[in-house]
C-alpha cells in the first residue's frame, strides 16, 4: 500500500486525487473516501499476496478459504465470488449483488467523460464495481453535484447522480443558494428539492 502521497494535506493524511484531504488510516480499509474513490484503487491498495491468499480486484489479498464461500470477501468488488473465478465449485451460487453502474439515459443529459475508462455491451457504456467515472454534460449544460463517482457493488452510485442545467437554470440555482446564505430559515436541502437535483 502506497501512503506517500501527502500533497498538501497535514501529517497522517493523504490526498485525493481531486485534493480533499482523508486520514492514512482510511485508506485500503474497505470504504470510499476520496469522491473519486481513489484511496480504494487497485494503485494504492495493491500488496503482493501469499499463495495461500487471494487477490480481490483492488489489490488486497484474503484468504484463499475465503473463496467461492457464497459470502463476498471483497469489499470493493466481490472479486472472490464472481461466476467466471467460481463456476466450477461445488455449491457455489452465483451471486446477484454484483451489479454494474450504467451511464443512464440520454435525456438526463449527463454523460461518461471521454476521459474516463469505461465499457460498452449492447451499446451501453457501464463500469464496473470499485471503477471510477467522470460525469459529464451536455457542451451547453453545466453539471451540478459531484462529477467523479465510483461503482459500488449492488450497482448503485456511491454520491447521489449529478445534474445537468441550462445556463438559465444553473442562474436560478446560484441565486437560490446565495438567498438561502442571507436566509438561513431556508434548508440546504430545500434549495436541492426545488431544483430537483437530488
Amino acid at each position: 500500500m502506497l501512503e506517500s502521497q501527502r500533497g498538501n494535506c497535514g501529517q497522517g493524511e493523504w490526498q485525493c486525487v481531486d485534493k480533499e484531504c482523508i486520514p492514512t488510516s482510511s485508506l485500503c480499509d474497505g470504504q470510499i473516501n476520496c469522491s473519486d474513490g481513489a484511496d480504494e484503487s487497485l494503485a494504492q491498495c495493491y500488496e503482493k499476496c501469499e499463495e495461500d491468499q487471494f487477490q480481490c480486484g483492488n489489490g488486497i489479498c484474503i484468504s484463499k478459504d475465503k473463496v467461492c464461500d457464497n459470502t463476498i470477501d471483497c469489499p470493493m468488488d466481490g472479486a472472490d465470488e464472481l461466476q467466471t473465478v467460481c463456476e466450477y465449485v461445488n455449491g457455489y451460487k452465483p451471486s446477484n449483488s454484483y451489479r454494474p453502474c450504467n451511464e443512464g439515459p440520454e435525456e438526463n443529459g449527463i454523460f461518461f467523460s471521454e476521459s474516463s475508462t469505461y465499457h460498452i455491451a449492447n451499446g451501453i457504456k457501464y463500469v464496473l464495481p470499485n471503477e471510477p467515472i467522470r460525469f459529464r454534460c451536455d457542451y451547453y449544460k453545466i453539471i451540478v453535484g459531484t462529477e467523479s463517482n465510483v461503482c459500488m457493488l449492488n450497482g448503485t452510485w456511491h454520491h447521489d447522480f449529478p445534474k445537468c442545467l441550462s445556463p438559465r437554470e444553473y442562474r436560478d440555482y446560484e441565486a437560490e443558494l446565495k438567498k438561502n446564505r442571507t436566509n438561513s430559515n431556508t434548508p440546504r436541502n430545500g434549495i436541492k428539492k426545488l431544483f430537483n437535483l437530488y
